[in-house]
């Protein structure tokens, strides 16, 4: 009798010990590799860790009027403004991931969505889909995914609607076709 209990405990220890854990990529965490990568190309880069936002500074070392074709300014890094779910039918969790950039010298923020799509253990960029500009619609919001398409709310302005206010409503939906950012 001790003999059997010994051997279901060695067993149990066993194959808790071979067990092949999943590990879940944390999309905030891919995006903020693919900053850093980024980042060694600039002169001048600062980061800022803040409660919902995370920012990398690319500014030039002088005061430069011809920038190289380099995109100096703040890219800011949404913690909280993330979508999950499987986009690609693959039954893995892919993600949408809100950024937005604001240009050196510029008064304006530009709002972009990378999707991600599982591999494994990492998650993968596919491409981005702009999201509006100050002035500029639509100016979407990602909503949800839905059976493989990534679904966002828009806001587009109508003739005389002031710049922070755009009023027409809508909706866009894209998916994934061949490795591609598809609009329906």
């Amino acid at each position: 009798m001790i003999n059997r209990i010994a051997l279901v405990c060695s067993l149990a220890f066993w194959a808790c010990q071979n067990q092949t854990e999943t590990h879940t990529p944390d999309p905030l965490e891919e995006v903020k590799k693919s900053f850093e990568v980024r980042s060694s190309s600039y002169d001048s880069v600062s980061v800022v860790d803040a409660d919902s936002l995370y920012t990398f500074y690319f500014l030039p070392k002088d005061t430069i009027e011809d920038m190289g074709g380099q995109l100096y300014g703040a890219f800011s890094l949404h913690k909280y403004d993330i979508l999950k779910g499987d986009i690609n039918g693959d039954g893995l969790e892919d993600a949408v991931f809100k950024y937005t950039f604001s240009p050196y010298k510029q008064n304006n923020q530009l709002t972009y969505f990378k999707i991600l799509l599982r591999k494994e253990d990492t998650l993968q960029e596919v491409g981005e889909i702009f999201g509006g500009a100050n002035c500029e619609g639509p100016q979407l919001s990602a909503k949800e995914i839905r059976s493989g398409n990534v679904v966002f709310h828009a806001l587009d302005y109508a003739n005389g609607d002031p710049c922070s206010s755009p009023s027409l409503k809508s909706t866009m939906t894209f998916k994934i076709e061949n490795q591609k950012i598809v609009k329906l």
